[in-house]
């Protein structure tokens, strides 16, 4: 196995619409961590993810636990929230994921229930300061207007972006997703703009063949072989393991 995707809690500060998470007490601590690097000795990236893991209280350990042992590291948050100890990480083999899913503070509002846009885009520097950083925005009816707003703040940081749809599960299947034509104009949009920008567009919607399931079977995208998961295990926070968490 090469990579293992370790969600270590459940609780988060936001509320997006679309997340598959539901908050709970369920965490990760550092004696599951220890049962879960020997199971998987051969793993060399865990991607690290929530709930919003700068909220587990054991977050920097678990990371320092991580990175002493050799593995390559990738945190994903959604930026709003700041953690100093974060910048000892600098030179080390980390680096992350902060999603944004809104261009303006009404859009953001809309999408997470909370007030803090200003607070999240702000963040960026200060982890594009620590390492490697991307941006992840999951696009669906709320939001589809801010495109455009959304790349135009990752070009002011010169981060790379990664451009998806929501998956339809957990608060996820109450929202209203793209419809075809949508997805197809979106894609087309993606296409210009990756022409036009000075940073990388990253989506499944530019790739030549979508080898995942889930947008196969949920978008009609692609094929329903999961190439990606071919060498991945996800555990959750009430340590269960499967293939994907999004393909149960």
């Amino acid at each position: 196995m090469e990579t293992i995707t370790l969600d270590i809690n459940s609780d988060c500060n936001l509320k997006c619409g679309f997340c598959y998470r539901q908050n709970s007490d369920k965490q990760i601590s550092l004696q599951d961590l220890a049962v879960i690097t020997r199971k998987f000795q051969e793993a060399k990236n865990f991607q690290i993810g929530g709930g919003e893991p700068l909220l587990h209280p054991d977050c920097m350990e678990i990371l320092d636990f991580l990175l002493k042992n050799g593995k390559k590291v990738h945190l994903s948050t959604n930026g709003t929230i700041k953690k100093e100890d974060l910048l000892n990480y600098k030179g080390e083999n980390i680096g992350f994921q902060v999603s944004l899913h809104a261009g303006n503070r009404e859009t953001f509002r809309e999408v997470t229930g909370e007030d803090l846009f200003e607070r999240a885009v702000a963040n960026l520097s200060f982890f594009k300061e620590i390492s490697d950083t991307i941006i992840s925005s999951v696009i669906y009816q709320t939001n589809y207007q801010e495109c455009g707003a959304i790349l135009d703040i990752a070009s002011n940081y010169e981060l790379p972006i990664r451009i998806t749809l929501p998956s339809i599960i957990g608060k996820g299947k109450n929202i209203r997703v793209l419809d075809a034509q949508k997805i197809k104009d979106l894609t087309n949009f993606l296409i210009c703009e990756k022409e036009k920008r000075n940073i990388p567009i990253l989506s499944p919607l530019l790739e030549d063949n979508v080898s995942c399931m889930y947008f196969f079977t949920h978008y009609a995208l692609g094929s329903n072989t999961c190439v990606e998961c071919k060498d991945r295990a996800y555990i959750s926070p009430d340590l269960k393991i499967t293939k994907c968490e999004f393909v149960k």
